[in-house]
C-alpha cells in the first residue's frame, strides 16, 4: 500500500504545516510549550506514564514496530497518574510504573500504545474504498494545525470497566458503522477524500488504559484535557477510546471520534446501540430531539439530499434566491468585539464541567416565562459568560457576542441508524450586555423564534457541502462564515431519559465536549441524562486556564434566574 499522502490545512492562511501540525497521521505535531516557559509548560494537563520504554526492553514486538508519529503525550505536573494493565498476558503480567516527576518544562513525545490482547482482530473482507460524504469532508478539511475538529465524550460507571468484555462488545457491534473501521486517505484536491477499509482491524489498537491515583474530580479533568489535547493517528481510523479505572469508587470510558466520523446526534445514537436495554429515541431534554434545537421540517429532506447529490450545492447557489441571500448575508456579517474569547490559540485544551442540575429547573423557568427549555439554557449561559468575562476586564457592558449553534436535521427514527453529519449552524446574538436576567430571556428566545423561520441552518449545509467538494476558494470562504462571526460554539445533546448499562455496569453519568474550530477556541455543550443537565466546556488555554470557572458562573447565573423570575 503506498504511503499516506500529507495533509493540507484547512484554509490558505494557515500556518505551514512543516512547522505546525494537525494531529492526524503524517502532519506534524501540535506546538509544544516553550521549555523556558513554566506556565505554558504546565498546561499540558497530567497523563498516565506509558509503557513504551518498559516494553522495549522486554521485547514486545507490538512497541518496537509502533509508528515513530504517534502523538505527543502532555508534560506532567505535580499531579500525576500510573497507568495499569491489570490483567495477565501483557509483559508477563499486570505492570506498574513509577510516575513521572514534573520538571516545569514539556516533555519528550511518548507514543500511546494501546492495550495488547488477542481475539479482538476483525477478518472479514473489507469492502472497496469510497468517497466520503461532502458534508463529513468538509469537516475532515476543517482541521487546523492548532485547533482539530474531534469530539470528546465521558462516561462515567459505577464499576470499573471490564476491558475484556468492552473489547468484545465494540467487535460484534463495529461492522454495523463502515467509517469506524476505515481510515482517511485524502486526493488532496482532485475529489473526495476516501474512506480506506482497514484489513484485519483491530479494536486493541484504538484501546488505553489509565489509572487514577486519588480518584478525584480534578484528575479526571486533566486527564479530559489531556485526551482534547492529544491528536488522533491518522494511518488508523479516527476514534480512540480511554479505559479509566479509580473514578470516585468507579470507572470511566474516554472516546475520542473525529467530527467527520458523526456529528453529536449520531454519536449518541451510536451510544444508545452499545448500552444494554437502551431505549428507541424518544423525549428527551427539551421533548423529542428535534425540539431540542427547534429545526427539521422542512429542511430534512433537502438536506438528505445535498449529502447524497453535492452537484445540487450549484443548482441551490443559482437558483436558490432565498438561500443565496441568506449566505450572502451570513458572509457580511461583522466580526465579534475584541475579547478574551479572541485571543490566539496554544493548541492545548483544558475541560470542566458543571455539577448534575435537576432539568425540572429548567422546565419551571420555562413554563414561568413562556419560553422553551432551549431559551433558559442559553438564557442562562448568557449571564454566565457576562459574569465570566467581566471578571476578566472586558467590557461586558459592551461586548457584541455571537454563538455558532449546531442545530439538528436528522429525524428522531434515523438516530442510532447511521454516523455521519447532518445538521446546519446558526448564528445567535448572545445578550452579554444585558444585566436583567429576565430581559436575557426575552431576548433569546425572540431571537431564536427568529432563526427558525429563517434559512441560515440550510445556508450553512450548503456551504459545508461546498467546502467538501470545490476549490480553496470556497474554502477560504466558509471559513470565514464559520469560525470569524462567532467567538464560542454552543450545542444542546439530548441523551438518555433514564439510566443506561454499558458493558455491564451502570452509567452514572454522561457528559460531551464540543469541537471549536479554526480561529474558535471555546466550546460549551449541554447534555442532559436521566432527568438531569450538566454543562461541559471545552477551552484553548490561550482562551482560558480555568474553564471550570465558567462552569461554576453558568450555576451561578440559573440560580440568579430563579431568584429573579419565580
Amino acid at each position: 500500500m503506498a504511503p499516506p499522502m500529507p495533509r493540507r490545512t484547512g484554509f490558505p492562511c494557515a500556518a505551514p504545516i512543516a512547522t505546525l501540525g494537525s494531529g492526524r497521521g503524517p502532519r506534524a505535531r501540535p506546538m509544544r510549550p516553550p521549555a523556558d516557559d513554566h506556565d505554558a509548560a504546565r498546561e499540558r494537563a497530567p497523563c498516565a506514564r506509558r509503557h513504551d520504554d518498559h516494553d522495549a526492553a522486554a521485547g514486545n514486538p507490538r512497541a518496537v514496530q509502533r509508528p515513530a508519529a504517534h502523538p505527543p503525550a502532555a508534560a506532567r505536573s505535580q499531579q500525576s497518574f500510573r497507568r495499569t494493565v491489570p490483567w495477565e498476558g501483557h509483559c508477563g503480567g499486570p505492570v506498574r510504573v513509577r510516575p513521572h516527576r514534573a520538571s516545569g518544562r514539556g516533555q519528550r513525545p511518548r507514543p500511546v500504545r494501546p492495550l495488547s490482547c488477542p481475539a479482538t482482530t476483525m477478518s472479514a473482507q473489507p469492502s472497496a474504498s469510497h468517497p466520503m460524504a461532502a458534508v463529513d469532508a468538509a469537516w475532515y478539511r476543517l482541521d487546523e494545525p492548532h485547533n482539530t475538529t474531534d469530539i470528546v465524550a465521558l462516561i462515567e460507571l459505577d464499576q470499573p470497566v471490564d476491558p475484556d468484555r468492552l473489547r468484545g462488545l465494540l467487535a460484534s457491534r463495529f461492522e454495523r458503522f463502515p467509517a469506524l473501521t476505515s481510515r482517511v486517505r485524502d486526493p488532496h484536491g482532485v475529489g473526495l477524500p476516501l474512506w480506506e477499509p482497514v484489513e484485519d482491524f483491530d479494536v486493541d489498537d484504538h484501546l488505553h488504559h489509565h489509572r487514577l491515583d486519588e480518584g478525584t474530580e480534578e484528575e479526571l479533568r486533566a486527564l479530559v484535557g489531556t485526551v482534547l489535547t492529544e491528536p488522533l493517528d491518522g494511518d488508523r481510523p479516527l476514534w480512540a477510546l480511554h479505559i479509566v479505572d479509580n473514578v470516585d469508587g468507579g470507572g470511566a470510558l474516554i472516546a475520542k471520534v473525529h467530527h467527520c466520523i458523526g456529528d453529536g446526534f449520531a454519536l449518541v445514537g451510536l451510544l444508545l446501540t452499545l448500552a444494554e436495554d437502551a431505549p428507541p429515541p424518544g423525549p428527551t431534554v427539551a421533548g423529542r430531539t428535534e425540539e431540542a434545537v427547534g429545526w427539521r421540517g422542512r429542511w430534512s429532506e433537502e438536506l438528505a439530499d445535498a449529502v447524497r447529490n453535492p452537484e445540487r450545492i450549484a443548482g441551490w447557489l443559482r437558483t436558490g434566491g432565498r438561500i443565496a441571500e441568506t449566505l450572502g448575508r451570513l458572509v457580511a456579517l461583522p466580526f465579534d468585539s475584541p475579547s478574551t474569547l479572541r485571543r490566539p490559540l496554544t493548541g492545548v485544551r483544558r475541560a470542566a464541567w458543571s455539577r448534575e442540575i435537576p432539568l425540572d429547573r429548567f422546565k419551571v423557568l420555562a413554563r414561568a416565562t413562556g419560553g422553551t427549555v432551549n431559551d433558559v439554557l442559553l438564557a442562562a449561559l448568557s449571564g454566565a459568560l457576562r459574569q465570566w468575562l467581566g471578571g476578566t476586564g472586558d467590557p461586558v457592558d459592551h461586548l457584541a457576542l455571537r454563538a455558532i449553534i449546531p442545530v439538528n436535521l436528522r429525524p428522531v427514527e434515523e438516530m442510532g441508524q447511521a454516523l455521519g453529519n447532518r445538521f446546519g449552524l446558526v448564528f445567535l446574538d448572545l445578550p452579554v450586555r444585558e444585566e436583567d436576567p429576565l430581559a436575557r430571556l426575552r431576548q433569546v428566545h425572540d431571537a431564536m423564534d427568529a432563526l427558525k423561520d429563517g434559512d441560515e441552518a440550510i445556508a450553512s449545509v450548503v456551504a459545508l457541502t461546498a467546502l467538501g467538494v470545490v476549490p480553496e476558494t470556497v474554502e477560504q470562504l466558509a471559513g470565514e462564515v464559520f469560525t470569524r462571526k462567532g467567538s464560542l460554539v454552543v450545542t444542546n445533546v439530548p441523551g438518555p431519559r433514564r439510566r443506561l448499562r454499558f458493558a455491564g455496569k451502570t452509567i452514572r453519568n454522561l457528559m460531551f465536549w464540543v469541537p471549536h474550530a479554526s480561529r474558535v477556541g471555546l466550546g460549551v455543550s449541554l447534555m442532559s441524562y436521566a432527568g438531569a443537565v450538566r454543562i461541559g466546556v471545552r477551552a484553548d488555554t490561550g482562551i482560558t486556564r480555568h474553564p471550570e470557572h465558567l462552569a461554576r458562573a453558568f450555576e451561578d447565573a440559573l440560580e440568579q434566574m430563579e431568584a429573579e423570575l419565580l
